[in-house]
């Protein structure tokens, strides 16, 4: 995955000790010697409030929607709801088997 620049929006999904919710690349720290992270900055009224640091090997390219992927883009976020959405509306639609 390429690098993420600052301004870039961010989904966490959380964890037991962490809600999901979304943010901002604040700062992209490159450290050769400890490795590079990203800061970043939870939206305004999100429980959790202070930035923070992950490390750049953190951020998946897909969404899975279960803990193997904790850290996406906010857009790669809403391509995967959008799909399950809408394979949600196709199920309801489907009519039923005719016996």
């Amino acid at each position: 995955m390429k690098m993420l620049e600052v301004g870039t929006r961010i989904y966490n999904h959380g964890d037991m000790a962490n809600p999901s919710h979304f943010g901002t690349i604040s700062r992209v720290i490159v450290d050769h010697k400890w490795g590079s992270s990203y800061e970043i900055t939870p939206d305004a009224g999100e429980e959790r409030t202070a930035p923070y640091r992950i490390p750049i090997g953190m951020m998946s390219p897909h969404f899975s929607g279960y803990g193997t992927t904790r850290f996406v883009t906010e857009e790669e976020y809403k391509r995967w709801r959008a799909e399950r959405l809408a394979e949600m509306q196709a199920a309801m639609v489907r009519k039923p088997k005719s016996d």
